[in-house]
């Protein structure tokens, strides 16, 4: 009886499991097709794709309620797609700051990028590009650190 007991419940577990990963798997199709402006939504759903059947209608229709939830994620981070700025854009950046710099030595970043009103991901790369051809020198750590043109020039 007990072993009776554990096969049921594990079955019903497998089946859980396996309907869970066929609407991650859709959901994960979904949000590539999607990303990649595919306007095609009619994928063959995981169980159709791994050769099974599914096995009663409930269990077939409770998977969509989860992947209508899936596109959510997507746009947790601000959405829209990332854009990649040129080598050129990076430089221009990068010569405004040290300009800002060697008039206004010894500035920490908040201060320098409330100046130029730069966002810390624009201000992130050019910064450390600056710093590793030496052209700027930073002092200090953390939000203490304070930034002075190398030399004294502007370039």
């Amino acid at each position: 009886m007990a072993n009776n007991l554990q096969d049921q419940i594990r079955k019903i577990v497998d089946s859980f499991a396996s309907d869970l990963e066929a609407v991650i798997r859709r959901s994960a199709l979904e949000a590539v097709s999607q990303a990649l402006g595919s306007s095609s939504t009619s994928t063959p759903s995981p169980r159709q794709q791994n050769g099974r059947a599914a096995v009663s209608a409930p269990r077939a229709a409770a998977p969509a309620r989860p992947a209508a939830a899936a596109p959510a994620p997507k746009r947790a981070s601000g959405g829209g797609k990332r854009i990649r700025r040129s080598p050129a854009q990076i430089e221009t950046i990068a010569n405004t700051i040290v300009d800002f710099i060697a008039k206004n030595p010894g500035q920490r970043a908040e201060q320098i990028k409330g100046a130029l009103k730069l966002r810390t991901n624009d201000w992130a790369l050019p910064v450390k590009k600056l710093l590793d051809e030496g052209r700027l020198t930073a002092t200090g750590e953390k939000r203490a650190t304070t930034y002075v043109v190398k030399g004294g020039r502007g370039k």
